[in-house]
């Protein structure tokens, strides 16, 4: 199974004989079904008892939203995930509860300096920045997920937060909170393999609209969007081998870090 997993919705003569726009008709196009498989884990998978947030549990039992935005949100942090982080904040994301505490006592950290009237706006954004550049969050989403990626060295560090509860108390997603850890360069490699799976099937499933769309559904135009959209996400791939351009201050982080007390 690869990292990133979607379905497609089919030629369906309701959804798309709306379509006016050749702009909103790709983005509608890509209304699907959305999910990360990382070995027994899934993440953007609903649970049996979500059905009382769900429309059709049937339909939805994964992420359903338009695709085109995890493309556009993923691509926005591929140049912070890029730079490796420090060997010093390694014990930071082990799991999700290292995280969560460093958050705790970067927050505590700033309190007091806020109190002391001194450095709070430099280290705000030294201190915790770095972990929302590395964020991918789901506010689209009842109760969205929210994921983190941390480079160290050759590997890539996956951490999540999927713990929404129902108002029965049951959870929303199948899998709230884990970690994982697999080869940066793999990682890279699965997200080109996304690019490739998701833009070919985009252009078939366009190439077949043209007998259910309205008139005003220019299918040429749109796959010539489509075109132009994987190059774009295509060349924001490539910010995930370009780590020298970020220039994070990690010496302020270490010395704060390190003179935490513990």
């Amino acid at each position: 199974m690869a990292l990133i997993n979607f379905r497609l919705p089919g030629t369906d003569e309701a959804t798309y004989s709306g379509v006016n726009s050749t702009i909103n008709g790709w983005f509608y196009l890509t209304d699907g079904e959305l999910w990360l498989e990382l070995e027994e884990s899934t993440i953007y998978t609903y649970t049996r008892d979500s059905e009382s947030v769900l429309s059709d549990l049937l339909k939805h039992e994964f992420n359903d939203y338009y695709i085109s935005r995890f493309v556009e949100d993923f691509s926005e942090i591929f140049q912070a995930i890029s730079e490796p982080l420090p060997e010093f904040l390694h014990p930071a994301i082990e799991t999700y509860k290292t995280l969560e505490a460093y958050k705790l006592w970067a927050s505590t950290f700033l309190e007091c300096d806020y109190q002391e009237k001194k450095y709070i706006d430099t280290n705000y954004e030294i201190l915790l920045t770095w972990i929302y550049r590395r964020s991918l969050p789901a506010n689209h989403l009842i109760g969205g997920p929210t994921i983190w990626f941390f480079r160290i060295f050759d590997q890539i560090q996956i951490i999540w937060r999927a713990d929404h509860k129902l108002p029965s108390g049951a959870p929303l997603w199948t899998h709230p909170f884990g970690e994982y850890k697999m080869d940066y360069d793999l990682f890279v490699k699965e997200i080109q393999d996304f690019s490739k799976r998701f833009f070919t099937e985009m252009n078939q499933l366009i190439a077949t609209i043209k007998d259910y769309a309205s008139k005003n559904f220019d299918v040429e135009s749109v796959l010539k969007q489509n075109l132009e959209r994987q190059v774009a996400f295509d060349d924001d791939v490539l910010r995930l081998l370009t780590s020298d351009l970020m220039t994070t201050d990690w010496e302020t982080v270490r010395r704060c870090y390190e003179n935490r007390k513990v």
